[in-house]
């Protein structure tokens, strides 16, 4: 389970592309959009990681660059996890 808290603030975004993974078997990667500036979210399963994942496996959404995003992210990784 990803805690809010897990998460870094919105400056490491900035700058950096986080990755994590959750119980039992989900990775996920969070990065930012300089284009539109948002925050895009990605899940997939193991064993891969990001770079080797086929495209289809891994699922994307789209989050608002904002501590509400951040706990939005939280909710829908974990959600993905179960």
């Amino acid at each position: 389970m990803v805690k809010r808290e897990d998460l870094y603030g919105i400056a490491y975004y900035k700058k950096a592309v986080y990755y994590g993974s959750t119980k039992p078997d989900l990775r996920f990667r969070i990065a930012w959009n300089k284009k539109d500036d948002t925050l895009e979210a990605a899940v997939w399963k193991e064993p891969y990681c990001y770079d080797v994942t086929p495209e289809e496996e891994i699922e994307r959404k789209v989050f608002s660059a904002d501590d509400e995003g951040l706990c939005q992210i939280t909710d829908w990784i974990n959600e993905k996890a179960n």
